[in-house]
């Protein structure tokens, strides 16, 4: 079988055609992974961040509890505070024994 040169150059240029397509497919492929990749990142940042900004400041929660406490303690009658502060008093007492 003899190949003329109009024929090959036709099979070359094919096969160029065909290796072309797939480096754009390979590189379209590696944009998109990457593009992919890089979302995912700053998705994870973005969440790491809003996550971690919630925190309580352990001081914050306390003060509020001695805040609240104090609340309560004004709204006690006279007598209520009376029992309160023999009961703290028996409990120091308890303590120290």
């Amino acid at each position: 079988m003899i190949v003329t040169e109009t024929e090959l150059t036709k099979k070359t240029n094919q096969w160029i055609k065909v290796g072309v397509q797939r480096v754009v497919v390979v590189i379209v492929t590696i944009v998109n992974t990457l593009v992919l990749v890089k979302t995912l990142s700053l998705l994870f940042v973005l969440l790491l961040t809003i996550s971690c900004s919630k925190a309580l400041n352990p001081l914050d929660e306390i003060e509020r509890k001695i805040d609240e406490a104090h609340k309560k303690e004004i709204v006690l009658t006279e007598s209520e505070k009376e029992l309160v502060k023999e009961a703290t008093e028996k409990e120091w007492n308890d303590l120290d024994k």
